[in-house]
This record gives structure tokens, sequence and C-alpha cells, in this order.
């Protein structure tokens, strides 16, 4: 039940991902892309993105499972980093109804007004940009070790990998893979829980 309820939570949060970015991450396309949402998307994609968040983090439960068997203390470590890093960035979805609400009381915003507005998030930045990477960077490390029930080509998966190739693809090729950036590191994340789990459901370790 938490493994159907964590993708689930995962699937719904990359698909609001993906319908507020829609094109790419870039910031100042996204403050003009939620001033153009309707009301059902920004609220799915605010209030109900910060509802889901918690029980997709639940799904880190099956990254300490395999992380465990490896090295416990490290396990620990790396597994509450980022669910705290998951935990807080739930929060920087409830922005996205801030800003629209802006907009909706300001009939010109000049662009160092949007910039106040992107400036607003920058305490999210240390852990969208720093803890929560090097989290999943760690993770994606452990699965090499020989200890490890995860499948090492799971690291293709890992988040951080998927977006970093995918980032790289899109400078190289914007028009065939810009489109597929938003949402990519959500999605990543929740195949990461799949894995960890299928992995061990085969050792019959599911608790």
């Amino acid at each position: 039940m938490l493994f159907i309820i964590s993708i689930i939570s995962g699937v719904f949060i990359t698909v609001c991902d993906y319908l507020v970015q829609m094109i790419t991450t870039e910031a100042t396309y996204l403050v003009s892309r939620l001033c153009g949402l309707n009301d059902l998307t920004i609220h799915l994609a605010s209030y109900g993105c910060i509802f889901a968040f918690p029980f997709w983090i639940a799904g880190s439960w099956f990254v300490y499972q395999t992380g465990v068997r490896i090295n416990k203390r490290l396990a620990i470590i790396t597994t509450i980093c980022m669910a705290y890093s998951l935990l807080i960035l739930s929060f920087y979805h409830y922005s996205y109804i801030i800003i629209r609400q802006v907009s909706l009381f300001t009939i010109t915003i000049e662009n160092a007004d949007w910039q106040l507005l992107i400036d607003a998030n920058a305490p999210f930045m240390p852990f969208m940009f720093i803890l929560l990477p090097a989290s999943w960077i760690i993770i994606g490390s452990m699965c090499f070790s020989s200890k490890s029930i995860v499948p090492r080509w799971s690291i293709i998966l890992n988040p951080v990998i998927l977006t970093v190739v995918l980032s790289l693809l899109t400078w190289g090729f914007p028009g065939i893979f810009q489109r597929l950036q938003p949402g990519i590191f959500s999605l990543g994340v929740t195949a990461h829980y799949l894995i960890c789990y299928v992995s061990l459901k085969k050792r019959k370790i599911i608790l």
C-alpha cells in the first residue's frame, strides 16, 4: 500500500510539474507560464502537490531499505537529507499560487518585479541544487557496491544523472529534448522508488 500511494503521488507531481513548465525549466518562462494557467491546473500544481508530497516522500523508505544493506549510517544520512529536502520543496509549489495571485492584482509587471518574485524562492535553492542532488549522487553511487541489491543500470534513472544527461541533450538538440525537461527529476525519483521496491521484493525482504 505504501508503495502504491508513493508511486501514484510521484506520477501526480511529475504530471503537475510538466503542466506548469511544459516547455522548459527556465525561470522567466515559468513565471509567465504560471500566469497563464487555468484555476484547476494551478490549484492542482500548488495545493494538490503540497498534499501529495508527504505520500511521495514515503517512498524514501524503500531507498533506505536498499541502502542499509550497504552502509547503515550512510543510508540513514542520505535518506534523511533526501526526504527533508523534498519536504522543504513541497512549499516551493506554494509559490506557484502566490505568483499567480500577484499577477491577478497587477496590471503591469516589469522585469525587475518578476525578478523579485523569483528571488523570493532563494531559500529553497540550497535544498534544490545542493542537498537534494548530493543525496541522490550518493544513493546512485551505492548501487555499484558489491552488497547492493539494486541493479547497476539503475544509475541511468537516477534523477541527477537523468537531469544532467537530458540537459546536455537539450543544449545540443533543443528542438528534440527541451520538452522532456519539465518534471524529469520528479520522474527519476519515482522511477528509483519503483526500482528499489522491485529489488526488495525479488529478495523477499519487503516489510
